[in-house]
């Protein structure tokens, strides 16, 4: 079995286009009061949802795509923070009785999207652009060669008999256990457990073939930001140590933070670094300095 589909026909979006975005009941916008331009997002309720900051940093929520990759986007889309105040719609599917529905965020960051074009004029394109973005390269693997039985996967949850590295070192706060995938497979996962460390594709150029199960824990990028060893939102500091035991995760309860890159190199032996080259971009075409009246 292929790791990636054939390509698909030529002109498939005239035959196929794609469905309307979803939207919220209702939402109102205003100035907002909060200092801070960073883009908030608090559920009131099952069905309420504030969301506050600037209009870029609305994009960026909108998206879940760093700063970094949006373009062309005029000065003032970053002088004044906003408000959105909006109500969900009711789901179409049958709730079971006596069970609390659940959200879907995705979802919700698709209505925010939408929202942004009608109250904000947004319009955008996507191309590849110059930016930062991490590449896999070789090193020494020390990964374990998988059973060709075994379904391809990655998950945060640990697997039975093994040790929770975060109970070792609480300040360890991301986890990643993959099953059976190949380095291609790895680095397109990683994103989605990086905790907000990568925010565009993974490029594997680490020439290792065939199929590992693998285990990587490291601190996320909240944590790294509280401890002033992030810088921008994605590109860390050098480490002052692996979080491995020599560091003193055993004797120090709050235990000591551990780079990604550092524990690619550690865990894994491979290398991990952040390289200029092309990613994919969103490029503002057109935004509004402020949205149409509520």
């Amino acid at each position: 079995m292929a790791d990636a589909p054939t390509p698909n026909l030529a002109g498939i979006e005239k035959l196929l286009p794609p469905p309307p975005l979803p939207s919220f009941e209702v939402a109102v916008v205003r100035p907002s009061k909060n200092e801070s331009k960073e883009a908030q997002v608090q559920f009131r309720s099952i069905d309420q949802v504030t969301f506050s900051g600037s209009e870029r940093r609305l994009i960026s929520l909108a998206w879940d795509i760093s700063e970094k990759t949006i373009f062309d986007a005029p000065p003032f889309s970053d002088d004044k923070v906003w408000d959105i105040d909006a109500k969900l719609p009711t789901p179409d599917t049958p709730q079971v009785p006596g069970r609390r529905p659940g959200i879907d965020f995705d979802r919700v960051r698709l209505m925010l999207q939408s929202l942004m074009a009608e109250r904000f004029g947004l319009k955008v394109h996507t191309e590849e652009r110059l930016g930062n973005a991490y590449t896999l390269l070789p090193g020494t693997p020390k990964m374990k060669k998988a059973d060709p039985a075994n379904r391809a996967s990655c998950t945060d949850r640990v697997p039975p008999g093994e040790k929770d590295l975060r109970v070792e070192n609480p300040m360890a706060t991301q986890y990643m256990h993959c099953t059976n995938v190949t380095m291609d497979q790895f680095a397109r996962e990683l994103k989605a457990y990086s905790g907000a460390i990568v925010k565009t594709p993974v490029l594997n150029k680490s020439g290792v073939e065939g199929r590992y199960d693998l285990t990587l824990s490291f601190t996320g990028l909240h944590q790294l930001e509280l401890l002033g060893l992030a810088q921008g939102g994605a590109t860390p500091k050098p480490s002052m140590s692996g979080g491995d035991k020599s560091a003193g995760a055993e004797t120090d309860p709050a235990g000591v933070p551990v780079m990604m890159q550092d524990a690619v190199a550690k865990q894994l032996g491979l290398k991990l670094v952040l390289e200029k080259r092309p990613i994919p971009a969103l490029v503002i075409d057109h935004i509004e300095e402020s949205p149409t009246e509520n």
